[in-house]
């Protein structure tokens, strides 16, 4: 009796340790041959903004994505895309390009195109600092009108150098600065701001239908005063 008690308590701690072994294996992976793009798209729901916006306590001011279903919301320019269709309070293009243009507008091509590790963002203290030349995407350069980041790359005269990115503890960008020639002279600004409010699809989906009924209200209020102004 006593041996197969013991027997059975050997087969335990063999495989207590063989799961702790495979967990500090797939955390080394991670942490080491994980890139920064594929952690931000797996967690798929992603509220940017720009910094005027937070500084004039417009918090609920921005536009937010799901990576996954290419959808979002944009709560500063009355503008969603859901199940391919496109809402917005003014004319109406092909989704699949309003999509892109949004999403390389505001994630851009230097989270997009990002290939450092968690270790690396670590090691930086958090704070990656690199040239936009790894990070443009080239495909966008003739695109009738280029995404800010390709635009201030292309034009030398900004003398854009350098890409500054924020990280959280959980490995996602939450600040980009460009350095370049711009109003107030050459320096850093600050470009966008992201954050993750959203837990799960339901919860983006909840304030997603919240945004295309205030926009479908809106619509209906613009065709009375419309309809007004006629008779």
């Amino acid at each position: 009796m006593f041996k197969k008690w013991s027997s059975y308590i050997r087969a335990c701690i063999a495989l207590f340790i063989f799961i702790v072994l495979v967990i500090v294996m797939q955390n080394l992976l991670f942490f080491y041959t994980s890139k920064a793009s594929s952690i931000l798209l797996q967690k798929r729901f992603v509220f940017v903004q720009e910094v005027t916006d937070v500084e004039e306590e417009f918090y609920s001011k921005g536009i937010a994505f799901d990576l996954k279903k290419r959808e979002f919301f944009d709560t500063s320019n009355g503008w969603a895309i859901k199940d391919g269709q496109e809402y917005s309070k003014y004319g109406r293009e092909d989704a699949q390009d309003s999509y892109d243009k949004a999403l390389y507008s505001e994630v851009s091509s230097a989270l997009l195109n990002l290939k450092v590790t968690p270790n690396q963002i670590k090691n930086a203290n958090y704070e990656i600092i690199m040239s936009p030349e790894t990070l443009v995407n080239k495909s966008l350069y003739k695109a009738k009108k280029s995404p800010e980041f390709e635009e201030l790359f292309m034009d030398k005269e900004f003398g854009f150098s350098k890409v500054r990115i924020s990280f959280n503890k959980d490995f996602l960008p939450t600040k980009i600065d460009y350095f370049y020639k711009g109003e107030k002279g050459f320096k850093c600004y600050t470009k966008r701001l992201y954050s993750y409010p959203y837990e799960n699809e339901a919860d983006f989906e909840k304030y997603l239908n919240s945004y295309l009924e205030h926009l479908e209200e809106w619509n209906k209020e613009y065709e009375a005063e419309r309809e007004a102004e006629k008779s």
